[in-house]
């Protein structure tokens, strides 16, 4: 009887080291799969804060002003060689767009010419949609940003 016990204990033994290593290989699998878990959440929370607040991505310059470096001016009087001079930011202003505009009509009283120009009556001098007038003519009218940019306009008869 004793060596039927003893090979009893023995598969007894086998199948609890089984039971164990098994249990062991589960518990480290669900520690592996709990860590990936918590990579996941960090990463899905680093690209919704990136999204909200553009941490990641450079700042964008406004469309109506752009700085521009200009290195500043060289000095011939000194002997010593000159360190590198740091950039000069310059805010400088974009011509911003020509608004729509459409001549409906150009018409004479007198020596005078008036134009049509977004159904808002105008003559030489006067301005529209912060643009000047610079002449009137029979076919178009010549007109002036503030910047000094000169175009014309011209009736959609031609």
């Amino acid at each position: 009887m004793s060596i039927i016990y003893d090979a009893l204990k023995k598969v007894e033994r086998s199948t609890n080291k089984d039971i164990i290593t098994e249990v062991n290989k589960e518990r480290s699998a669900s520690k592996l799969t709990s860590y990936l878990l918590y990579a996941l959440v960090a990463c899905a929370g680093i690209f919704a804060a990136n999204i909200m607040f553009g941490i990641f991505s450079p700042p964008v310059a406004s469309p109506k002003t752009a700085k521009i470096a200009k290195p500043a001016a060289k000095e011939t009087s000194s002997p010593i060689p000159p360190k590198a001079a740091p950039a000069v930011i310059v805010e400088a202003k974009i011509e911003p767009m020509i608004p729509p505009l459409m001549l409906n009509g150009v018409f004479f009283s007198k020596n005078q010419g008036y134009a049509l120009i977004n159904n808002k009556v105008v003559k030489q001098g006067d301005s529209v949609e912060g643009i000047k007038v610079r002449k009137i003519n029979l076919d178009d009218v010549e007109l002036e940003t503030s910047t000094g940019v000169k175009f014309k306009l011209t009736t959609q008869s031609r």
